[in-house]
């Protein structure tokens, strides 16, 4: 077992088996029962959540019933394959590959069932939630076998984390999950560093942009240490930083800050998350979501999702040519890994999906993963991929038609979405060439919302075209709370562009909610140029 790293003085001692049920309800029921001496009943109190912290033990995983458990979910004895987990190879190359896959997908489901399921159970028969960093931050920090999507899709309230000047960014990966399984808040440990009184809102407000961009919309500061009067200033400090609260010096300056991330977060809890493209990261454990990027053969302007076998295979289905998940967002593709191997439900889905419309981009596989019954799943999953992808091979043969949809192979994504008329979600033009903004886009039935970042510390003066019609552009500014009404945009071809002048890393909000007069009215002036002395006041 792995000590307790940094435990209080009245919880010293070895952290609980993570992967068996007994001890998630012993550890749970031994916090819920003292706090229910104190408090009373619950659910007549203010307290709502219950919060766990993002795993970080190392070293090999093992549980008491580790050999009947894997037998249970992989259907053979796991004995002769032991010497594989501390690095040996039994047969050849693939054998041992295909029981790493097993093992941590076992790995994977008794974490998930045993401990985060199992947690919100019992919150939730205690009348509370259950917050949790579910999701990693995983290897190489810390062994975390887990499908991280599945894993924050089982607590009520999924929390990922971000660092100051620190590699840890677990921002998209949690905006993920909660997409993807139908939860509103996307929470975060925000501001986490070693730096502890070093920076003020000055420095931290970049981070949050940039965490705003990848999707989240509820911040919990890392920390806000206990300061009894008796602390004195700077007061006292947990193991980690940021330390915010009264005693730091900015503290009697901070609402302007406060109150930033406050509108922010409302704006971008607001309706449901735009994304165009869906990656499907495959199965088994070990499956994280890497920070926000942009993938070459997407390009700047769209948004994506990633998704795990879990919702793929139950929570989504086709409709008008796009995939949709329930009460959630929807994608013009879906995108595979570039991997041969894949589980055989999965590929009967898949072939479900693109029977009934919907655009599947990938490789074709070739085998199933895993040791149960390995001959008849490569053969099952070799059957379905001659069915779907038919001749498309990825280099003379790009695509292939199959019941209302189509398989594609070999083909740019951006290439593909303008195909099915799915033009950038967002763009801009600008006279410099190393303008860097970022974006998030929300719709609910009232409105289109895109917060727009400027990433460089310098003014940014450009187009920018939203792919919206028909609606009347606002500009919401979060710094202040003002809201304007922008007077000069143009309708152009799939979408609305107008300029924007943005400060050195500075955001706005563009909504659109008013529906635009059709046609203009008889007194609207159409401005096709701004000038003083001689030069334009629009950009270029």
């Amino acid at each position: 077992g792995q000590q307790l790293v940094l435990p209080s003085p009245n919880s010293k001692g070895l952290a609980i088996d993570r992967f068996s049920a007994e001890a998630t309800r012993m550890h749970f029921r031994y916090f819920i029962d003292r706090l229910r001496q104190q408090l009373g009943p619950l659910e007549r109190t203010a307290l709502r959540y219950l919060y766990l912290c993002s795993y970080e033990l190392r070293g090999r995983v093992w549980t008491t019933d580790m050999l009947q458990a894997f037998r249970a979910r992989r259907g053979y004895d796991m004995k002769p394959y032991l010497p594989t987990i501390v690095g040996a190879s039994i047969e050849d190359r693939e054998t041992t590959e295909r029981f790493m896959h097993d093992f941590r997908e076992t790995l994977s489901d008794l974490l998930i069932e045993r401990f985060y399921a199992e947690a919100a159970r019992l919150c939730q028969a205690a009348g509370l939630e259950l917050c949790a960093e579910a999701g990693g931050p995983g290897p190489p920090l810390h062994n975390v076998p887990v499908d991280a999507l599945k894993a924050q899709g089982r607590v009520d309230r999924p929390r990922g984390e971000f660092w100051n000047q620190y590699p840890i960014w677990v921002v998209k990966e949690t905006a993920c999950a909660a997409h993807i399984y139908g939860k509103p808040v996307v929470d975060m440990e925000a501001f986490t560093s070693w730096r502890h009184w070093q920076d003020g809102p000055f420095e931290l407000k970049p981070l949050a942009d940039r965490a705003f961009c990848e999707g989240a919309n509820h911040f919990t500061f890392h920390t806000w240490p206990h300061q009894p009067p008796e602390a004195g200033q700077p007061g006292w400090a947990y193991h980690a930083g940021t330390h915010v609260g009264p005693t730091r010096l900015w503290w009697p300056m901070a609402k302007p800050f406060i109150d930033y991330l406050a509108r922010c977060s409302s704006l971008l809890q607001q309706g449901r998350p735009v994304a165009d493209v869906c990656y499907y990261y495959g199965d088994g454990g070990y499956k994280f979501v890497p920070p926000k990027h942009i993938d070459p053969s997407l390009g700047f302007g769209y948004d994506y999702d990633v998704t795990n076998t879990e919702v793929l295979c139950e929570r989504m289905s086709v409709r008008d040519g796009r995939i949709v998940l329930p009460g959630g967002p929807e994608y013009a593709i879906l995108v595979l890994p570039d991997q041969e191997a894949i589980e055989v439900e999965v590929l009967s889905k898949l072939e479900q999906l693109v029977r009934r419309g919907a655009t599947v981009v990938g490789r074709k596989p070739t085998r199933s993963h895993g040791l149960f019954k390995r001959n008849e799943r490569d053969r099952q999953v070799r059957e379905l991929a001659d069915r779907i992808w038919g001749p498309c091979e990825g280099q003379r043969v790009l695509e292939h038609r199959y019941g209302e949809g189509r398989v594609v192979w070999g083909r740019s994504l951006r290439e593909l979405l303008a195909e099915l008329g799915v033009g950038p979600d967002f763009s801009f033009t600008s006279r410099r060439v190393d303008t860097e903004l970022d974006f998030v886009h929300r719709r609910s039935p009232e409105a289109d919302i895109y917060f727009v970042w400027n990433k460089q510390p310098r003014w940014q003066w450009l187009w920018c075209k939203f792919r919206v019609s028909g609606r009347q552009p606002e500009l919401w500014l979060p710094d202040s709370g003002e809201i304007r009404r922008q007077l000069i945009y143009r309708t152009v071809k799939a979408g609305i562009e107008l300029p924007l002048r943005l400060p050195p890393l500075g955001s706005v909000f563009v909504l659109f909610r008013r529906q635009l007069a059709d046609p203009p009215a008889a007194n609207a002036v159409k401005i096709t140029d701004l000038r003083h002395n001689g030069r334009s006041l629009l950009p270029g």
